[in-house]
C-alpha cells in the first residue's frame, strides 16, 4: 500500500467553523484509512475544539514539502505560489468567496491568483462552482466542507 501524503495550508489553526470542520474530517479519514497522511502547515494557532490526529505544524516548515498542497483563502493562496515550488499539485479550496468583499482596485492581484495556471481551484459546492466557472475559471471539482469521501476522490 502506497501512502498518500497532502496537505492543508492555513493562516490559523483554531476553533473557526472552517478550522474545525477540516480537523473533524481529516481526523475521520487519518482514523479510517492508513493510505492517507495528511498535514496542517499553519502560520499561527489557536484554541482548537477538536484535537488533530494528524501532524501540524508551523508554515516555515513547508518549503520542502512534495505532494498535493492545498490552500484555503487567498493569503495561503500566494503563500502555496510563492514558497512551495516542489508542490506536485497546488490546490485553491475556494472555502469563502472572499474575492466578492475586496475592491475593484485589487482585480489584478486576485486574478494573478484565480487565474493563475499554476492553481487548480477547488468549490466549495455547486453555487461556488457555477461562480468561480463564470468569473474566473472552472474548477476541478467541488468539496463540501472537507468531506473526507469527496476528498479521496481529488488525491
Amino acid at each position: 500500500m502506497q501512502i498518500k501524503n497532502f496537505a492543508f495550508l492555513v493562516n490559523k489553526l483554531d476553533n473557526s467553523h472552517a478550522m474545525t470542520t477540516m480537523t473533524h474530517n481529516l481526523n475521520l479519514l487519518v482514523l479510517s484509512n492508513a493510505e492517507y497522511s495528511p498535514i496542517v502547515f499553519h502560520q499561527t494557532s489557536g484554541k482548537v475544539l477538536v484535537y488533530p490526529q494528524f501532524p501540524h505544524m508551523m508554515l516555515q516548515h513547508i518549503w520542502g514539502y512534495e505532494g498535493t498542497i492545498f490552500s484555503v483563502d487567498i493569503n495561503t493562496t500566494q503563500l502555496l505560489l510563492n514558497n512551495c515550488m516542489r508542490a506536485t499539485r497546488k490546490i485553491f479550496y475556494v472555502f469563502d468567496l472572499e474575492w466578492a468583499h475586496q475592491g475593484a482596485s485589487q482585480f489584478g492581484a486576485l486574478s494573478h491568483i484565480y487565474q493563475n495556471p499554476n492553481i487548480e481551484l477547488l468549490a466549495r459546492c455547486q453555487e461556488h462552482y457555477n461562480i468561480l466557472k463564470r468569473v474566473w475559471k472552472k474548477p476541478i471539482g467541488i468539496l463540501e466542507d472537507f468531506n473526507s469521501e469527496q476528498l479521496i476522490k481529488l488525491l
